[in-house]
């Protein structure tokens, strides 16, 4: 029996790939096969990631009205206490103790 080296069992980069066993049109068509998707997967990804920013944008900015709309509940609120207490104040000493306050 004749031995095998392990030299003859590499595939050597520079060989054709008809020496290999394989005629060299189907490494090509291969080969622009992978490549196409790929380049659908790197699409789908870029899709989809560009649809994810578009959603936190989105969100961010609902956040954003919703904090807004919860500051100016909170100030309201604020404004309205402030106003009873002096229509208080008002009723109780009259004018000249809003004016003391002064």
């Amino acid at each position: 029996m004749k031995s095998i080296k392990t030299e003859d069992l590499k595939i050597h980069i520079s060989e054709p790939a008809t020496e290999r066993g394989r005629p060299a049109g189907s490494v090509a068509k291969l080969h622009a096969c992978c490549l196409w998707q790929t380049t659908l997967s790197q699409r789908r990804n870029l899709n989809a990631t560009v649809r994810l920013q578009d959603t936190l944008g989105q969100e961010l900015t609902l956040a954003n009205k919703q904090l807004l709309m919860a500051r100016r509940a909170a100030l309201r609120a604020l404004l309205e206490a402030e106003h009873r207490r002096w229509q208080r104040e008002l009723g109780e000493g009259g004018r000249a103790r809003f004016v003391e306050r002064l």
